[in-house]
């Protein structure tokens, strides 16, 4: 930054200081005038117009050893196109021949698009499946909300998930169960702990862990969509029910409470026209992931399944429930589905979410920010949307990785002891400390610790 910050300087002063010709033929007057060489910098000298004080002046040569530096830091050669493919007598000027306004923000820009090049060749040497190559690959902007998340109510983390995190994310082992690699995970099966404990979040297992993120994801995103504004009320079990006859609908209502709702989609968004339905699913680091060399290859097709599911769903419960022997998907679950559209797939991944969920958190961002833009301080409804994005966004990709790393050491206390004891003393003690951390944060608001003071004195911030 300091040799971009100085070339930056230079291009800024040194021009100012003597008399020069602008672009509009007109004489600009200099601070110093008798310092330089009379047109050094005239509008049509501009391919020459640091030669003279490059040779004149002890300075000019200390800027064209760091100007030629950071040529050399990109490669620049005869083919090479941006701000820096001038020598140092031209510093400054585009493939045009344009002055750069802001140059050291071409300067960083051009350097940092350079080292980025570099690491994805170093990243696509590296062989498909390796956890680094596949962090570097596969993270968005949602999944990596956790490393600058202010330590609000909906953004905790505790000192064992974020390690984990951080280990997720560098794409790294985690030394913590590295004693555990090699141990089969369930007995009288193959799947043995991975160095990253992979195969134990795919695996069959018992507590319900998948369920319970899917409920805390489906949970947080409602009380989002609510303290927005945005109708979408949660599981609607009637939003089926008059598609069938009354001895179907006597059927379905004998079946539990969950095989009923597993037929209902998590959401029904009132605010499109017409209404839409939309389903909350959690994806792990399945063996297509480890393979995919494509960013979010594999959540495309996990979001497009959502729709498909959900059609054959209807249709096996047009065929159980209401007698249904005609064609496939025509029955009449199926066409009262169809009115109601695509069914949105809300995905959270093991490195990021679906395009369907940004898509929702934009529309909630929206409808919050026509509400109450102008009680935030906001200047306008734009305004306030980034923000309230920004917040949204930052919610749920914090509680996307700690999800993660909650059901990883579950399951790890679930392969131990090979019983669900742990994983209901986890889930309740987990309940118990979520309620802690809300009384905490609405009687002191956020804080953070100070490091290595001894008394365990904390600063608020506000």
């Amino acid at each position: 930054v300091a040799d971009a910050a100085y070339a930056g300087g230079i291009q800024q002063t040194v021009p100012h200081l003597k008399n020069h010709t602008g672009a509009d033929g007109r004489l600009v007057l200099g601070l110093f005038d008798h310092l330089t060489t009379v047109g050094s910098f005239d509008h049509t000298t501009r391919a020459t117009r640091f030669a003279t004080y490059i040779q004149r002046n002890p300075m000019g040569q200390i800027f064209e050893s760091v100007w030629n530096s950071l040529r050399e830091e990109v490669e620049a050669d005869a083919d090479y196109k941006g701000v820096l493919a001038q020598h140092a007598a031209g510093a400054g000027l585009d493939d045009l021949g344009n002055v750069v306004e802001k140059l050291q923000k071409a300067i960083t820009k051009e350097r940092e698009d350079y080292a980025h090049a570099q690491l994805v060749e170093v990243m696509a040497a590296l062989p498909r499946g390796n956890a680094v190559r596949l962090s570097h690959e596969q993270w968005d902007r949602y999944g990596s909300q956790f490393i600058d998340a202010l330590p609000d109510q909906r953004c905790l983390l505790c000192a064992r998930d974020w390690r984990e995190c951080w280990f997720h994310f560098l794409g790294v082992p985690n030394a913590e169960y590295a004693h555990l690699v090699g141990r089969q995970i369930v007995a009288g099966k193959p799947a043995v702990f991975d160095p990253h404990g992979w195969e134990l979040c795919c695996a069959v297992l018992k507590g319900d862990g998948w369920k319970r993120i899917h409920d805390r994801h489906m949970n947080l995103m409602f009380s989002l969509a609510k303290a927005a504004g945005y109708d979408m009320p949660m599981e609607k079990e009637d939003i089926f029910l008059s598609a069938m006859a009354q001895a179907a609908l006597s059927a379905f209502r004998s079946k539990s409470l969950r095989e009923r709702r597993a037929l209902i989609p998590d959401f029904l968004l009132r605010r499109l026209n017409p209404e839409g339905l939309g389903d909350t699913k959690c994806q792990r680091v399945t063996k297509e992931i480890r393979k995919s060399t494509r960013r979010s290859h594999q959540m495309k097709k996990r979001q497009a399944r959502v729709d498909y599911e959900y059609r054959d769903k209807m249709d096996k419960a047009d065929r159980l429930y209401c007698g249904w022997t005609g064609a496939k998907f025509a029955g009449p679950l199926c066409t009262k589905l169809r009115t109601y559209g695509r069914v949105k797939g809300f995905i959270f991944g093991p490195y990021g979410v679906s395009k369907d969920l940004k898509w929702l958190v934009n529309e909630m961002a929206g409808c919050k920010a026509e509400k109450c833009w102008r009680l935030c301080g906001a200047r306008d409804v734009a305004d306030a949307k980034k923000v309230f994005a920004a917040s949204m966004r930052r919610t749920l990709g914090v509680a996307m990785v700690r999800e993660q790393s909650r059901l990883k050491f579950d399951r790890i206390g679930i392969m131990l002891n090979g019983n669900r004891a742990h994983s209901a003393a986890e889930y309740y003690g987990q309940r118990d400390m979520e309620q802690d951390q809300w009384d905490y944060y609405n009687r002191f608001g956020p804080q953070g610790f100070s490091g290595g003071r001894g008394d365990g004195g904390r600063f608020r911030g506000g």
